[in-house]
């Protein structure tokens, strides 16, 4: 991974901790839950929905669009 010169030590040893946990794998007993820093805004369905069919639900697509800053 490569830092750039205006990140520090203490951040990059933050990111190798969490970059550590993302590593580790699957456990039942403690699952991960990832957060995104920020919360996406869905606009709406982008392409048409393709109908449900026998043992398959409807299927349909988002789009996110940022919010402003």
């Amino acid at each position: 991974m490569v830092y750039s010169p205006e990140q520090d030590a203490a951040f990059v040893c933050q990111m190798e901790e969490v970059l550590d946990i993302y590593k580790q794998p699957y456990n039942p007993q403690c699952p991960q839950v990832c957060m995104d820093e920020m919360s996406p805004q869905l606009i709406g369905e982008v392409r048409a929905p393709l109908p449900a069919e026998p043992g398959k639900p409807l299927r349909y697509d988002t789009e996110i669009r940022e919010m402003d800053r």
